[in-house]
């Protein structure tokens, strides 16, 4: 069996045949832990509510701070009170040592930590500063007793009006599901608008546009295949968000944009490799080559009749197993009475330039062997719409955190056979080996 694309078109999501994707359940527990010893140290703040400590890092257990991206307002106005509460947090760790006692896991996988600096508890002062909350899941009459104190006196955050950390994160959720889709949707409709185009890079061969079957009807099999590229992570608002910004729509919508034309990508790639694959399952021959100009009489000998029949050949030649006679014939090293050129309309990087009328493509194939083939033997595609007409259907796998587009796709090939043309076997590395 060939290895066939090791790869060109790899695109680190492969397109496979369709799976059913388990869905999991995350807990919201806080995880019981073997007991650790305290840790002690100079520490820094990492939000209003976490910090770094010998390069260990911990979250002050019984209390919820401010998202450090997070606005407050004050008359109307905003005011980075995230990040004012997290330089709070850190006037409370600088002067001296902190100390630190793990009690736990959070969900999120954080480490729990009780944590005493020179003012005594780090996480009470912090909420009697008004810059964080008694955590309701954790009840403390102290911490209670201080965050009543600390709104009565209209301290830190609780001078203006915001959103509690619970609030705030459902919040930010809900935006992140919703422009997610948004994203997710503009991705669908400009790849799908690229597979019904036949805009598809497939090195050279000829670009098919592919011919709707609507469900139910007769038509050849279809396969079903899949793509995967990644979805958003909870928090990629934030994540996206550099300091000392608040909150900038500007970047949250580059991180969209950069997804949708991720995914527009994994698409089409996808697409490509399912062609590829199918290619790679036609009937084929192998031709033995023992040298550089047995390999270009093979190649010259069995394009004759494709050339003869006004058809254009390719010639795909794996990366990693690119011979140097190859990249010599478009260096000043082509064969006596060769004819060598390059078309100026292959914008294609791929493409290295053309011999004797074949192009010669650096893409899929088989290890030390290229593969060469008509550029019209995809002679037809079809694929499976659905009652909206739709091409693609999409989907998030809760499992892998990532959007899954599946689609029908049946391929029709002309009769031609394959041709492999195999490099010479060497027991060792050569020059013509590389």
């Amino acid at each position: 069996m060939h290895t066939f694309l090791q790869r060109a078109f790899e695109t680190g999501n492969a397109t496979r045949r369709l799976k059913a994707g388990a869905v999991l359940a995350a807990s919201l527990l806080v995880m019981a832990v073997p007991v650790q010893a305290q840790v002690s140290g100079r520490a820094s703040a990492t939000g209003s509510d976490s910090l770094s400590l010998n390069g260990q890092n911990f979250q002050l257990f019984g209390i919820e701070g401010l998202a450090f991206n997070q606005s407050c307002f004050v008359d109307g106005q905003p005011f980075a009170c995230g990040a004012s509460a997290t330089r709070a947090l850190q006037t409370l760790l600088d002067p001296a040592a902190v100390s630190c006692e793990p009690k736990g896991v959070s969900a999120s996988g954080a480490t729990l930590a009780a944590c005493t600096g020179h003012d005594g508890d780090v996480a009470q002062k912090m909420v009697e500063l008004g810059w964080a909350f008694a955590d309701p899941a954790v009840p403390d009459a102290a911490y209670a007793a201080a965050e009543a104190a600390a709104r009565d006196g209209r301290a830190g955050a609780w001078r203006g009006t915001f959103l509690m950390p619970p609030a705030y994160r459902a919040q930010i959720a809900a935006i992140e599901a919703r422009y997610a889709a948004r994203a997710g949707t503009a991705a669908q409709i400009e790849a799908e608008a690229a597979i019904v185009a036949g805009a598809i890079d497939l090195r050279g061969l000829s670009e098919v546009a592919l011919e709707p079957v609507e469900a139910g009807a007769s038509a050849p099999p279809l396969e079903v295949y899949e793509v995967h590229f990644g979805a958003f992570r909870p928090g990629f608002i934030s994540a996206a968000i550099e300091p000392p910004a608040v909150f900038d729509w500007q970047a949250v919508a580059g991180v969209l944009d950069g997804t949708r034309r991720e995914g527009v990508a994994e698409v089409e790639a996808g697409v490509a490799e399912a062609i590829w694959d199918e290619l790679a399952a036609r009937p084929a021959q192998t031709i033995d080559t023992r040298n550089a100009d047995g390999f270009y009489a093979a190649l010259k000998s069995r394009s004759a009749a494709w050339l003869a029949a006004g058809r254009q050949p390719i010639l795909y030649v794996m990366a990693p197993d690119l011979p140097n006679w190859v990249r010599g014939w478009f260096a000043g090293q082509a064969p006596v009475g060769a004819e060598v050129s390059r078309r100026e309309d292959r914008a294609d990087p791929a493409y290295l330039g053309t011999i004797d009328g074949v192009d010669v493509y650096i893409g899929p194939g088989r290890q030390r062997a290229a593969l060469l083939v008509p550029s019209d033997i995809l002679s037809a595609v079809s694929y499976r719409t659905d009652a909206d007409g739709r091409v693609l259907a999409l989907s998030v796998d809760a499992a892998t955190n990532a959007w899954v587009v599946r689609y029908g796709m049946a391929l029709r090939w002309g009769d031609d056979m394959l041709t492999w043309l195999a490099f010479p076997q060497m027991a060792s590395p050569t020059p013509d080996a590389m």
